[in-house]
């Protein structure tokens, strides 16, 4: 019988334990809160070609629509653009610089250069700031066209020169979003490439951006905050509980299994040592109601009556919990009764 209630106790712990960490589990998930910053961010060079006094053009410089007669350049401007823009302030430091870069290659062979040298058109700068726009605007930046070109005019005693200067925008930042609670950061670089010592020539963007384009680009970057501590302990809590019933249900159904009943024991017992004197029926003793029943307190006394009168003793089962031991004489029915809760208490 205790081992009955004790597997009753265990398994109503069990349950109960496991629905409040469903319910645990529920509470937990809603107060994960979701964290957005939305950001655009733009990039661009772009560039006017001046002219040279001339006969052609009623314009003093070309855009980049045209293809233009090398000898008719005076000087190039560009304009340098980077924009990232948050929906929250941030601090951040940003970098960038304007770097040039004069690559010849003999018309020959184009597979290596036979010269190159680095030029700096705008120092390293850096900024600091609180804001919701990130930015690097430089506008009307002048580059010496003939400069270079003179440098590559030079070469051509040596070589028959094929040779570009390659003008390239680079900006880096980093901040911090306190709606994150994270880093930010993000790079650009941009070239802007122009053929010299040639009789026409197109300048051209090649976009080389690692973030965001000539055309611009927007999202989104989304966190998950992380199981608040509270919950967590809490359900590891409830999980070593429930572990702790589950191992002590299985210990009680062990140790039950191992361990013989008292009132089998006893059962099989009598069985053995008085099988000479009992019948064991698969079924109920039927009673009248004229029959007269007489309870014995105890299976030897009832082994007494058995005899006295010369009568076999009658032994069933009702279920697993009681069994009876009945010695009928005509109408008198002798019987005692075995119980499983007097044993096993």
């Amino acid at each position: 019988m205790k081992y009955i209630i004790k597997n009753i106790i265990y398994t109503f712990f069990i349950i109960v334990l496991i629905v409040l960490f469903v319910f645990e589990v529920i509470i937990s998930l809603d107060s994960i809160k979701t964290k957005t910053v939305t950001y655009s961010k733009e990039g661009s060079i772009v560039y006017n070609t001046y002219l040279k006094k001339n006969n052609y053009y009623a314009n003093t410089y070309l855009d980049d629509k045209y293809n233009i007669i090398a000898s008719l350049i005076d000087y190039i401007k560009s304009d340098f653009r980077y924009v990232y823009t948050l929906n929250e302030k941030i601090d951040y430091e940003l970098s960038y610089n304007v770097k040039a870069k004069l690559i010849v290659y003999d018309t020959e062979n184009n597979e290596k250069p036979i010269y190159t040298e680095d030029f700096t058109l705008i120092d390293d700068k850096t900024i600091k700031d609180t804001s919701q726009v990130i930015k690097v605007e430089l506008f009307n930046e002048k580059i010496d066209y003939n400069r270079y070109n003179k440098i590559v005019q030079n070469l051509k005693t040596e070589i028959s020169p094929e040779a570009s200067l390659v003008v390239t925008f680079n900006v880096r930042f980093n901040g911090f979003s306190k709606t994150l609670n994270k880093e930010l950061m993000d790079s650009y670089v941009n070239n802007l490439t122009i053929p010299l010592y040639k009789k026409t020539i197109s300048i051209s963007e090649a976009d080389n951006n690692v973030s965001p384009s000539k055309a611009g680009a927007s999202g989104s970057i989304v966190i998950k905050e992380p199981l608040e501590r509270k919950y967590l302990i809490i359900m590891i809590s409830t999980i070593v509980a429930v572990s702790t019933f589950i191992v002590l249900l299985i210990i009680n159904v062990i140790k039950h299994g191992k361990k013989k009943s008292k009132f089998d024991l006893k059962i099989k017992k009598i069985l053995r040592e008085f099988d000479r004197a009992i019948t064991e029926s698969n079924s109920k003793l039927v009673i009248n109601s004229s029959d007269h029943k007489i309870k014995i307190s105890d299976f030897m006394e009832l082994l007494d009556v058995h005899d006295n009168l010369n009568a076999p003793i009658i032994y069933y089962k009702t279920g697993d919990d009681k069994a009876t031991f009945v010695v009928r004489n005509g109408k008198d029915i002798y019987y005692t009764e075995l119980k499983r809760k007097d044993f096993d208490d």
